[in-house]
């Protein structure tokens, strides 16, 4: 699936001023909105190298996206 933001960079860059702001959207929320529905989306994975242990980086795949869910869950005031 597209990844969206997640794990690209974002901000800006003034040439002129030499001054840049800038991010990347790891653990970041963002809203997708069509004329029927309205998402809020998240990223999560992990790094797999050439020693992973699949198992390990599933686990800690859904860890990550365990504390994301707990934090859109929340009620705001």
């Amino acid at each position: 699936m597209p990844r969206e933001i997640y794990c690209g960079g974002f901000g800006w860059i003034d040439v002129d001023r030499e001054l840049a702001q800038l991010a990347v959207g790891i653990r970041t929320f963002w809203q997708s909105e069509t004329a029927t529905e309205r998402k809020i989306n998240f990223g999560t994975g992990a790094g797999i190298t050439w020693d992973s242990d699949p198992l390990g980086e599933w686990h800690e795949t859904q860890l990550k996206a365990s504390r994301l869910l707990d934090i859109a869950a929340m009620e705001l005031d």
